[in-house]
C-alpha cells in the first residue's frame, strides 16, 4: 500500500483518508518483526495433507469465507511515522499452486501475512509469528478445514468448538496485550553457552516422524511426563550420544501458551512465552523415570502464573530496547544480536501447540506437519491430530545420528511408529517491509 504522495510512509491522517482506520499498532509483536531475516523467518508452516485430492477452487472459496471470520488476521503491514501497523487488507488472499506459492507480505501475496498454497492431497498455510503463535493458527485451520470440506464433501460437518463467519466475535479475542505488567528487577543470571549444533552451513533438514497417540500418551502418562518435557528428555539424549566429547550444557526451551496467566484465553495475538530447562550433570544422571519426573516438576515451576507474567514482561522490557533505536537497521541489528545470544543458549526448543481438538475434520487428516526455521540449530515441533502424534524434528543441517538415536528412544519403550522421513526444510519465506 502506497500513501498518496507515491511514498511508503503513511501518516495517519492518510490513513483515515484511505478507510483503513481504525489499526493496531505493533507493540509486544516487534521483537519477532526486527528479529525476522528473508532466510530465517519468523513465521510457521502448517502442512494438512488430506486423504483426496485438493480441489483450488473449492479451497478458495473456504478461504474466502474464513476470512471475515478473522478481521484481525486479514491485514498487511503499514509503516506509520517510525512505527509498523496491522492495516486491514481487503484485496484476494490467493490460494496459489505450490510452485507459484508467494512470500509472506509480498505484493505477489497482496501483502497478506498469512499466504496459502496447494500441491497433491496437501494444503500449505504459512503464517507470519509475529501476527499469532500456533494456537491462534490453530483456530483459522480449523475453520478453514470446516469449511473447505463441508464445500467439497456436501456434509453437514458438527460446527461445536469451530468459530464460524457471521457470528459474533467476543472482546476477549479482540483484547489488547497488556501494557502494565510490572516487571520483577530481580537479578537474571547470564545464560553460559550450551551445546548447540549449528554448523558453518545453514541447510536445514526436516525428519518427520508420525506415532500412534494413544500409546504415545500412556506412556507418557506412566513416566510422570508430558509429551513436551518427554521429548526434552529424549532431545538431550540424542545431543549426548552423538557429542559424547562436548560438556558444554544441554539446554532446552520449551515453549509455553501465555494467555491463562493474562487472562486472555481467548486472544488471538502471538502470545507464547517459554521454559529453560538446564541438564545438569547431576539430572542427567538419574534413573530414567526420575529423570522426567524432576524435568517435568522444573518444567511446571516455570509455567506458574507469576513466572510467566515475569517473563512476558522482561520480554515486553526488551521489545522497549529494540524500539528506542532510530532506524529499521539498527533496531534489525539489535534484534539479531540478540537473537544470536539467545541461539548460543539454547540447545533446542520444544514446541507443542496441545491436542489439535479439529472435530470431525480430523477423519479426513491423512498427515499433519509444523515447519518453521530451526533458530537454535534444533526445533521439535510436535502435534497430536486424529490419533496420530506427529514429530517434525527441524535440525540446521542433515546429520541422521540424530532422527536415528530418536527412533532407538521410541524403540527402547517400544512404542509404534513408522521411522522418519528426510525432507529439505520448506520453512516460509517472508518479503520484509524494509529492504535489505
Amino acid at each position: 500500500m502506497k500513501c498518496p504522495d507515491g511514498s511508503d510512509r503513511m501518516s495517519a491522517m492518510d490513513l483515515k483518508e484511505l478507510e483503513t482506520y481504525p489499526f493496531h499498532e505493533l507493540v509486544y509483536e516487534r521483537r519477532l518483526l526486527y528479529s525476522s531475516t528473508n532466510a530465517a523467518s519468523h513465521a510457521m508452516r502448517f502442512e494438512i495433507t488430506l486423504r483426496d485430492e485438493i480441489d483450488p477452487k473449492k479451497l478458495q472459496e473456504a478461504v474466502n469465507i474464513t476470512r471475515s471470520r478473522y478481521p484481525y488476521f486479514d491485514v498487511s503491514l503499514q509503516r506509520v511515522e517510525r512505527e509498523y501497523y496491522f492495516v486491514s487488507n481487503d484485496r484476494p488472499l490467493l490460494v496459489m499452486p505450490y510452485e507459484k506459492k508467494a512470500p509472506l507480505g509480498s505484493e505477489a501475496n497482496h501483502f497478506h501475512q498469512i499466504a496459502l498454497d496447494y500441491r497433491g492431497k496437501t494444503i500449505g498455510v504459512d503464517i507470519a509469528h509475529y501476527l499469532t503463535d500456533g494456537a491462534g493458527a490453530y483456530e483459522w485451520i480449523k475453520t478453514l478445514l470446516y469449511y473447505y470440506l463441508s464445500i467439497k464433501t456436501g456434509r453437514k460437518l458438527d460446527a461445536r468448538g469451530i468459530r464460524l463467519a457471521g457470528e459474533d466475535i467476543p472482546k476477549e479475542e479482540l483484547s489488547p496485550v497488556p501494557s502494565d505488567i510490572p516487571f520483577s528487577r530481580e537479578k537474571r543470571n547470564q545464560m553460559p553457552e550450551a551445546l548447540t549444533i549449528s554448523g558453518s552451513e545453514y541447510k536445514p533438514v526436516r525428519y518427520h516422524f508420525v506415532l500412534e497417540e494413544e500409546p504415545f500418551i500412556a506412556l507418557v502418562k506412566s513416566l510422570g511426563a508430558t509429551p513436551n518435557t518427554f521429548f526434552a528428555v529424549a532431545l538431550t539424549r540424542m545431543l549426548r550420544k552423538a557429542n559424547p566429547e562436548d560438556k558444554r550444557l544441554v539446554r532446552i526451551a520449551v515453549c509455553v501458551n501465555e494467555r491463562r496467566a493474562l487472562g486472555l484465553e481467548l486472544a488471538h495475538q502471538s502470545l507464547v512465552g517459554g521454559a529453560v530447562l538446564p541438564f545438569e550433570e547431576s539430572l542427567e544422571s538419574l534413573p530414567l523415570q526420575e529423570r522426567f519426573a524432576r524435568v517435568k516438576a522444573m518444567f511446571q515451576e516455570q509455567i506458574s502464573y507469576e513466572r510467566i507474567l515475569d517473563s512476558f514482561s522482561a520480554l515486553r522490557a526488551l521489545t522497549d530496547l529494540i524500539v528506542a533505536k532510530e532506524t529499521d537497521a539498527e533496531r534489525c541489528a539489535f534484534s539479531q544480536y540478540i537473537r544470536k545470544y539467545a541461539n548460543n543458549s539454547i540447545s533446542s526448543t520444544v514446541s507443542y501447540v496441545g491436542k489439535a481438538n479439529f472435530g470431525e475434520m480430523e477423519e479426513y487428516i491423512e498427515d499433519f506437519a509444523t515447519i518453521a526455521s530451526p533458530d537454535t540449530g534444533m526445533l521439535a515441533e510436535l502435534s497430536a491430530i486424529g490419533g496420530k502424534f506427529y514429530a517434525d524434528l527441524i535440525m540446521a543441517e542433515a546429520d541422521e545420528r540424530y532422527p536415528e538415536e530418536l527412533l532407538r528412544i521410541l524403540d527402547e519403550f517400544a512404542l509404534p511408529h513408522r521411522g522418519f522421513v528426510a525432507l529439505d526444510l520448506d520453512a516460509p519465506n517472508m518479503e520484509l517491509p524494509w529492504k535489505g
